[in-house]
């Protein structure tokens, strides 16, 4: 089961080497502003800054909901390991000590309580994928012994971004909503490139057909969509957030994946981001941005995706209307 804190879990390696002297994990890229986009949907803004001559950090996390964080982060040398405590705006707290450091991963024991009472404690694990990217992972259990399991990735924020000049918006209002129901049902037609289908023998792309059939729901309250492209086949269902202003996305494929997201909007363009694990427990996270056409009735989808950390060749996928309900 997944949980969805009212505060943000705040779990950092390192942030500079001066904050953490000679131990072996010290990210000097992870300062500055960040974008942080949990598997359950939540998504904040973070700012690291190193403090006292750079012998801690701290970070400020603002969620989309508008709920505040504050953490302190440290190398404790009697305890080798990096510790890091956390406090958020409506009563939840944290406390993690990662205790086994390498320099590309830190993994350690830490206990979590939400703002409903909810106390869960495990593994906490963050990886670093890249300079700009950073993934994270609570693996644990709660006090009635239920598993929990939340995953999430760091982006860092372009220079632009983080000082306002990106136009994409995290807050959407219901007629948002109602103009993406608009521009996706009905039924499309695409030519793609299966998730696990590898390039043939001559180097080409072996591409397939792929169907789309968008209907809204409810009042227009949801859109619900079936997908095939070849063996494969999914259903994608969005919703509006009306506490947190987002479109909500899961997406449940035959292969496995099981995923979590949220839908924006910037300029003429949608932007989903998701994150889940597929039915072999790997990590997947997929970023898909839209630009939409010839009157609404063509979109172009550039795919980014990674599978276990590991980035996939980005792709370019072109959807025709076909028919309109």
């Amino acid at each position: 089961m997944f949980y969805r804190p009212s505060f943000m879990i705040t779990i950092t390696c390192a942030l500079l080497t001066t904050a953490f002297g000679e131990t072996p994990h010290a990210w000097q890229y992870l300062t500055g502003q960040w974008t942080f986009e949990s598997s359950t949907g939540l998504r904040s803004d973070v700012t690291w800054t190193p403090k006292a001559d750079g012998k801690v950090v701290v970070g400020e996390w603002v969620a989309e909901d508008g709920t505040k964080s504050s953490e302190l982060i440290g190398w404790r040398a009697d305890k080798q390991a990096i510790v890091v405590n956390g406090i958020g705006s409506k009563d939840g707290f944290w406390h993690i000590e990662f205790d086994k450091i390498t320099a590309t991963k830190c993994e350690g024991p830490g206990i979590v309580a939400y703002s409903d009472g909810t106390v869960v404690e495990g593994t906490h694990t963050i990886e670093k994928v890249d300079d700009d990217r950073v993934k994270g992972r609570l693996e644990g259990k709660d006090a009635q012994g239920e598993s929990a399991l939340v995953t999430w990735t760091w982006t860092r924020q372009a220079e632009t971004e983080s000082a306002g000049a990106s136009t994409e918006s995290g807050k959407l209002e219901r007629q948002d909503f109602e103009r993406f129901v608009e521009a996706w049902e009905g039924r499309w037609t695409g030519q793609v490139i299966p998730v696990d289908q590898a390039e043939d023998a001559s180097g080409s792309e072996a591409r397939v057909t792929a169907y789309f059939d968008g209907h809204a729901l409810h009042d227009r309250n949801a859109l619900i969509g079936t997908y095939y492209a070849g063996d494969f086949a999914a259903t994608w269902l969005l919703s509006y957030d009306p506490t947190s202003k987002v479109i909500r996305s899961t997406w449940i494929g035959s292969n496995g994946v099981n995923s979590h997201g949220t839908m924006t909007s910037a300029d003429d363009r949608w932007i989903l981001r998701d994150a889940g694990l597929n039915a072999d427990g790997i990590e997947t996270s997929f970023v898909g941005t839209i630009a939409i056409s010839d009157g609404g009735e063509t979109h172009t989808w550039t795919n980014e995706r990674t599978i276990d950390g590991k980035p996939q060749d980005s792709e370019v996928e072109v959807w025709h209307r076909v028919s309109r309900p």
